[in-house]
């Protein structure tokens, strides 16, 4: 059986060029128009992009491949815990700014690989924009066999209205999902502090799971942070993933970003891109999530020596040694080894940028740690791919 990923490599493009397939030029100039929009023109753009056809024909390409593949790993890295895992029952979806990428897609890939197998999912779709919620209500129908145990339903609401929020509290979710919505609602003039305030109280208020996801750019990213940590001060609000700890986000702090760069397999109409920019390879986002329960990804590790660190560089491998940035303990720290200190198959030479690892001793120098030789060393998690 195809993955749900390979059938939109079919299903978009005839979806887009009606039941035909593109030429390289129609898709390429489908996917800058819309690229330029959404990585130039944050400011200028507004809610209603998708009535412009060649925005929504780039869109689908290549931003709705994405982004689902973004939700789909996020999921399954959540799903990790086994207490965070449905066992039975419905599920009720909530998808906060869907826009064309309902993430009820995702959660069917999830479902055909058998991760809840018994539960019964109850999909709510939410976004201002119709022509967004009728080209997601469109791809629903195509790709949802009606034998799915699957309801779903796509209602047009404006959360940047008070009421709005009021409203939400009615759908009772167990799974929250914004992506990509969070910097586009507070770019229309609504207060970030104002729009924390509200999704906090909804996570408070219902035993839920809480995806939120924004592209890996600094003002993303940092918009992201600053929502991260309202949480875990006004609210008291654990991370899940993929933060470490609980404390202030050390990045932020420094007037950094943090962001994640995972290994990605593109549709084939995509390859031909990678020389005017666009990533092919690699997905570039920020992500946190958060539960009621205030459950830990780090809860899922093996048994470890030395506290959990989070790898936010690459490895970087320079005369003599090599070295990383890793979050710990709230704090950004620069980490080095020495190449005479490797060890045969070094597991600090598999580290790649997003991994989780430990470190059972450290030696404290001017602005860095350095491991030495006889420093137990375990890679954890390497998301997404375990």
């Amino acid at each position: 059986m195809k993955t749900l990923f390979e059938e939109l490599n079919t299903v978009i493009p005839y979806y887009v060029f009606g039941h035909r397939m593109p030429s390289a030029e129609e898709v390429r100039r489908a996917i800058l128009s819309a690229s330029n929009l959404f990585t130039f023109c944050e400011e200028e753009r507004s809610f209603q992009y998708f009535a412009r056809k060649e925005v929504l024909k780039g869109y689908l390409l290549y931003f709705l491949p994405v982004s689902l593949n973004k939700i789909y790993f996020i999921l399954k890295e959540t799903l990790r815990h086994p207490a965070l895992r449905p066992n039975q029952g419905n599920v009720n979806i909530l998808d906060l700014g869907c826009g064309i990428t309902p993430s009820i897609l995702a959660f069917l890939e999830l479902y055909r690989e058998k991760e809840f197998p018994n539960v019964h999912l109850d999909y709510t779709g939410i976004d201002m924009d119709p022509n967004a919620l009728k080209v997601a209500r469109d791809l629903t129908q195509t790709l949802i066999p009606p034998e799915r145990r699957v309801n779903y339903r796509f209602l047009k609401m404006d959360l940047r209205q008070e009421s709005s929020f009021s409203e939400l509290k009615n759908f009772h979710p167990h799974i929250l999902i914004m992506a990509n919505s969070l910097g586009e609602i507070v770019s229309q003039g609504v207060p970030l502090v104002n729009l924390s305030k509200k999704l906090g109280i909804l996570i408070l208020e219902n035993n839920l799971t809480a995806v939120f996801i924004e592209p890996g750019t600094k003002k993303a990213s940092q918009r992201l942070h600053f929502l991260r940590d309202f949480f875990t001060q006004q609210y008291r609000i654990t991370p899940y993933s993929p933060c470490p700890h609980h404390l202030p986000c050390p990045a932020l702090k420094n007037k950094n970003w943090c962001y994640e760069e995972w290994p990605w397999e593109s549709p084939d109409y995509l390859h031909f891109l990678e020389p005017v920019g666009l990533q092919i390879r690699h997905l570039k986002l920020s992500y946190t999530v958060f539960t009621s329960g205030n459950y830990r990804l780090l809860e899922t590790f093996p048994s470890h020596e030395g506290p959990v660190i989070k790898c936010t560089s690459h490895l970087i491998k320079e005369k003599s040694k090599s070295r990383l940035w890793g979050c710990m303990e709230g704090e950004l720290r620069d980490i080095e080894k020495l190449e005479r200190d490797y060890t045969p198959k070094d597991p600090w030479l598999t580290i790649r940028k997003g991994a989780y690892f430990s470190a059972s001793s450290f030696i404290p120098l001017s602005g860095k740690y350095r491991l030495p030789k006889d420093a137990s060393i375990t890679v954890l998690y390497h998301p997404p791919c375990g």
